[in-house]
Order: structure tokens, then sequence, then C-alpha cells
């Protein structure tokens, strides 16, 4: 296993929801790619109206011979850290994500090659954005602040600067953090909750302000 943006590789989506298609008809419109499908343990998966289809699960990697792009597109932060384990020792493995071009990453910012990161999205000066953690459109992550793996920051969030935002960690939609928080591992920000103090790990929170 290893991490990988090359784009002249076969590359596959692990997830057919939502989630998957959006980023597949982002790679589409803006990307050169061998896309070959989609990967869901759940092979039920109807074929899709957007030109791929559920081509396989896990197995499928097992019996690559060839190195191939895996783009983890799984909403939910502890399914996508398990398939992560799952896969990550099979040799043709190589993590991918993609940041849209209309994303607006400041030069200092660090973020890993297997993140995902919207359009209309927003990553300050100095920050870091942790592995297989999405960024969604018209979310805001301010200068200095720091967002582990496993993390997702849903659309219209946004992170005041300095914020410490753990792995594992899921910010709802249109909520705030204040400059200078810390939101412990797997905590959970309610939907337009407003942070104002730090948050324990695995705590769930939420309201105006949070609690």
């Amino acid at each position: 296993m290893s991490r990988s943006n090359d784009l002249s590789l076969d590359t596959v989506i692990y997830g057919a929801s939502d989630l998957g298609c959006s980023v597949y008809e982002m790679l589409q419109d803006v990307a050169s790619t061998n896309l070959v499908g989609f990967l869901d343990d759940y092979l039920n998966f109807p074929k899709h109206n957007i030109n791929a289809q559920v081509i396989g699960d896990h197995h499928y990697l097992s019996k690559r011979s060839q190195p191939i792009n895996v783009i983890i597109c799984i909403g939910d932060n502890t399914k996508r850290r398990f398939i992560f384990e799952k896969i990550s020792q099979i040799d043709s493995v190589r993590f991918s994500g993609f940041i849209h071009p209309e994303a607006w990453i400041e030069k200092s910012a660090r973020v890993s090659e297997s993140a995902i990161v919207f359009p209309s999205a927003y990553v300050g000066a100095q920050c870091r954005i942790g592995s297989n953690t999405i960024v969604h459109p018209n979310s805001t992550i301010s200068a200095y602040s720091s967002v582990g793996d496993f993390a997702l920051i849903a659309p219209n969030a946004s992170i005041g600067s300095g914020a410490d935002i753990s792995s594992g960690v899921l910010i709802g939609l249109g909520a705030t953090v204040n400059p200078g928080v810390s939101i412990g591992e797997s905590a959970k920000i309610g939907a337009s909750a407003a942070v104002i103090k730090n948050v324990v790990a695995k705590r769930c929170v939420m309201g105006v302000p949070s609690a």
C-alpha cells in the first residue's frame, strides 16, 4: 500500500452512494482519469446513470496484479477508516484523493493526498488536512487550523483560526467552531451548532451555543 495521485493509473471509487457519485462526476468534469468504476461491499447497488457501475467489492483489489488508485468515498468516518484498514495491506492499492480546482487552498497549507476537497471550500494558510478527510463545498478552514485523519467537514461549516480538529470528527452542516477551540477524537458537532469551547473526545454537541 502507498499513496498516489498518479492519474495515469486505473482508478476506482470505493463507495457507490451519493458521495461516491459526486466525486465520480467531479473527476469526469475536471480530471483526466481512467475511471474503472465503483467498488462497494453491497453489491446489490443498481447500475448508475453516470456511465459507471459497481464492479465488485474489496476482493476485486486482491486479484489485481497492477497498481490501482482507490478513492474512498464513504461519508461515515468510522466506516471509511474500516475500509482503509481492510484494504491497506493489499499490494496493488494506491490511496488517492481529489482536490477540485475551484477549491481555494493557500500555498502554505498542507492537504493529504488521500483527502477530498470539494469546490468552493477554503483552506487557509498553514492549515493541515489529514488523510482520508472530506472537506465539503462552501466550508471554511481558517489559518493555522488542523484537521486530523478520517474527519468530515460538512457543507457551509466554518472553522476559526487555530482550531484543532482531531481524527474522526464530524463537523455538521453550517456548524461554526470558534478560533482556538479543540475538538476531541471522534466527536460529532451537530448541524448549525456554534462551538465556543473545547469538546472532549466522542462527545456529540449541538445548539447555539453548543452544549
